[in-house]
């Protein structure tokens, strides 16, 4: 069984809920906000650099500051957070989120991850499909079919567990104070 589609699968699904967060990963979320300047569309991290303050609290250094205003807009518009401009650099705050908002965001994960479990199930059926197809066509014996089906129940149940695994460390990422 080619894994690729199911690699593809959880990748996206990291990729997801790698910019969902509760206290950190400010600085992942700040790097990928897109800005109009210099007649394109660039990211942060293209711009500049962001570190941590600690506390939630984050400084954008950008390399050049004539578009520092253009940059408190895009984070504004597209992160709904203030960005104060203060010499030489944008600085960002993160509120702490409430429990209901953490709740929100647990639930925002467990549906990825859902969703995530279904294209896995899409693949899983989709190789059943084709096993089923070769042993009516008489490319593969009935011990063969089952051997191959074992294998992809074997694979589907090692993807599966670790979408389970990744969902459970991001909540409890989320609910940690």
């Amino acid at each position: 069984m080619d894994t690729a589609k199911l690699d593809k699968a959880v990748d996206y699904f990291i990729d997801q809920i790698k910019f969902i967060h509760a206290s950190g990963g400010g600085n992942l979320i700040l790097e990928e906000v897109k800005c109009d300047v210099y007649n394109s569309k660039m990211r942060i991290k293209e711009l500049g650099t962001v570190n941590s303050l600690g506390a939630g609290a984050y400084v954008v250094n950008l390399w050049d500051m004539t578009i520092a205003e253009e940059v408190k807009k895009s984070i504004m518009n597209s992160i709904n957070l203030n960005a104060n401009v203060d010499g030489g650099t944008l600085k960002v705050v993160f509120p702490a989120p409430t429990q209901e908002k953490r709740l929100e965001l647990g639930k925002l994960v467990s549906k990825y991850a859902e969703d995530c479990l279904i294209a896995i199930r899409n693949i899983r059926r989709d190789e059943m499909t084709q096993i089923d197809k070769d042993f009516k066509e008489k490319i593969i014996s009935e011990d063969q079919k089952k051997t191959l089906e074992n294998k992809v129940e074997d694979v589907i149940k090692q993807f599966n567990k670790k979408v389970e695994e990744l969902k459970g460390k991001k909540i409890i990422e989320i609910n940690t104070i």
